[in-house]
């Protein structure tokens, strides 16, 4: 098996996302609904809307935007995949082999996740069908292909993933990926766990307790002000020294938290390590997927030996292209839209 650099490994959605009438400015805080798929449907009916089809998924989209970038790194995404749906021509499979990306997924017979988004000011509401996502528990169980492949690559990316909505209390998911991500660092020592929770992973953390065994390996970290708050305890206080993430991740843990015009990274006991400023503050045409470009940024900077300040310095250059347009049209075309990726012109070693 071909060693990797980045593998990333998530759910894999259909994003419905209903136009608006005009931009938003500065973060928008997520609350997400799991949901069946006819209750998503059901819920454009209610709102009135005919919501844009994409292609989605949080870890699916940080390494479709790394694939981008074209700087040669050899990247795979674990997964379920299914056939293309809901009117899309294009499913998940065929977007990663055009991009070379290794199709690292199972194949499902279902139907893929479906996830509406909805923007109200600052507020953006998910509704989220899972679908043939929640066999991804069998999948790290019982297949040792994805194992071998991150036993031998340099960056595991890892985002949420929901449990069965007709299961209520299920906590199978979350449970398997706690102990792939167990096993991943036993066999390769020096893989470095990306890791964004989201909301759905930070609101689960009291009710689903396998998920500690997750941020306990954990090398960064991707929250929000709110994300941040919800797992410390204590407000945000925007810089300086937070509350300590010290009883959740391990003591080298870099935490990325994004504000609304910058970026703060923060040692897990809350120090402040560094600040990024937001360049470019034009109002976002649709805000979803940002925080994966800001990932995605992340990943190329780790890939080459470079520094989480400078993937973050990337990410936002990332991210104003995403946000430019609906869904991923903001991204046709990274590299050329970006030129130089790195601001002193010079290409890591890897």
């Amino acid at each position: 098996m071909q060693d990797l650099d980045v593998i990333g490994l998530g759910a894999l959605n259909v994003d419905l996302i209903a136009p608006r009438r005009d931009s938003v400015a500065g973060p928008v805080d997520d609350d997400e609904t799991v949901a069946t798929m006819q209750e998503v449907l059901d819920r454009c009916t209610i709102e009135s809307v005919v919501p844009a089809m994409f292609l989605g998924g949080s870890a699916f989209n940080a390494i479709v935007m790394l694939a981008q970038l074209r700087t040669g790194l050899r990247l795979g995404m674990v997964g379920i995949s299914a056939d293309a749906d809901y009117g899309l021509v294009e499913a998940h499979g065929d977007r990663l082999g055009g991009l070379g990306i290794a199709d690292l997924t199972r194949r499902s017979d279902d139907r893929p996740g479906l996830c509406l988004s909805l923007l109200e000011e600052h507020r953006r509401r998910l509704y989220t069908s899972p679908e043939a996502n929640v066999e991804i528990a069998d999948y790290l169980r019982e297949d040792d292909r994805p194992r071998k492949a991150v036993a031998l690559a340099r960056v595991l990316h890892l985002t949420s993933l929901l449990e069965d909505p007709l299961i209520p209390g299920s906590n199978d998911v979350v449970r398997a990926v706690a102990g792939f991500v167990e096993a991943a660092k036993s066999d390769n020592p020096d893989l470095v766990l990306s890791f964004d929770p989201g909301s759905t992973w930070v609101a689960g953390l009291g009710r689903l307790p396998d998920l500690r065994r997750i941020y306990a390996l954990a090398d960064v970290l991707y929250v929000n002000p709110v994300e941040y708050r919800a797992l410390s305890g204590s407000p945000y206080p925007g810089g300086g020294r937070a509350a300590s993430l010290s009883d959740l991740c391990p003591a080298g843990t870099q935490v990325v938290v994004k504000p609304a015009h910058q970026i703060v990274v923060h040692g897990a006991d809350g120090q402040e390590l560094a600040r990024v400023p937001r360049v470019d503050n034009d109002a976002a045409v649709d805000p979803t997927g940002a925080g994966d470009a800001v990932a995605a940024g992340v990943l190329a900077a780790l890939s080459e030996d470079r520094s989480v300040v400078d993937g973050c310095r990337l990410g936002l250059r990332i991210a104003t292209q995403r946000v430019s347009d609906l869904g991923d049209r903001g991204h046709v075309d990274l590299r050329r839209a970006l030129g130089d990726l790195w601001p002193d012109g010079t290409s890591a070693s890897r």
